[in-house]
């Protein structure tokens, strides 16, 4: 959301002094539910509060989604810019918030309690649980299925990449460290020269790759799984005696030497 000034709202309470300040929200617009209570939204106080904080605030839909974990948006309008930060924790008759602009040190603390009287009606409360689980399946969703096409792009790249016992010259990286190529391939083209190390799953196989580069700058496939993955060298897992957990290639490759008798 843009920066736009008649978006400002003033507030009753809480109004901040330096880089810090807190917000309540007991004299912020109200509306009526179908039983002719009135109460007050939530994602109307919390999306305030951000306006006043950062000048802007995340999609309303988001506002709720991320139960005591940081939401990232922008205050600038830029996509990529995410200088600020929510986090809500649901107190179970209120919401308790943190706003961060990281841009310009502000920070924000406040809650949707107003007074003494209940925030939501039971019916507003699992309304709200219900659209925060359906989001967060639908993310749950989106990231599983981008997680089966990249394991599907690795599986294809690995197949592509050369044996050690197809290359014409030494990778320097290997050299350096003085070690075999063990369990690993590389992938050569007029752009670039890297050596390629799978990552697996014992379960699925390969999930993802882990990329060396000559001057031994590594990183992992880009976008594809990180965590929980794992690099078997010597003998497979199921048929080891002994398993030795290391932290790099180099490292595995030196001690499976060393201790040839372990696989």
């Amino acid at each position: 959301m843009a920066s736009n000034p008649e978006m400002k709202k003033p507030h009753g309470e809480g109004v901040a002094s330096g880089k810090s300040s807190t917000f309540s929200g007991a004299d912020n617009r109200k509306h009526t539910t179908n039983q002719g209570q009135a109460t007050t939204d939530p994602i109307d106080l919390i999306e305030d509060a951000c306006i006043e904080a950062t000048t802007s605030a995340p999609p309303r839909h988001l506002i709720l989604s991320k139960p005591d974990r940081w939401l990232r948006f922008s205050s600038t309008g830029k996509p990529k810019d995410k200088n600020c930060a929510l986090k809500v924790i649901d107190k179970g008759d209120c919401y308790v918030f943190i706003i961060k602009d990281h841009r310009t040190g502000v920070t924000k603390t406040g809650s949707t309690r107003t007074g003494k009287r209940a925030l939501m009606t039971p019916e507003e409360k699992a309304a709200a649980q219900r659209q925060r689980q359906a989001y967060q399946q639908v993310q749950a969703e989106r990231s599983a299925r981008k997680h089966r096409m990249l394991s599907a792009a690795a599986r294809r790249i690995w197949s592509r990449c050369l044996k050690p016992e197809a290359w014409t010259t030494p990778f320097p990286y290997v050299v350096k460290k003085g070690i075999q190529p063990m369990n690993v391939r590389r992938y050569i083209s007029h752009k670039r020269d890297v050596l390629v190390l799978p990552m697996v799953c014992p379960m699925q196989g390969i999930m993802s790759l882990y990329l060396i580069y000559p001057d031994g700058f590594k990183r992992p496939l880009k976008g594809s799984q990180a965590n929980g993955l794992c690099m078997a060298i010597g003998r497979s897992l199921s048929d080891a005696k002994v398993i030795w957990l290391v932290e790099g290639w180099a490292t595995g490759v030196s001690l499976h030497k060393l201790r040839p008798c372990y696989g």
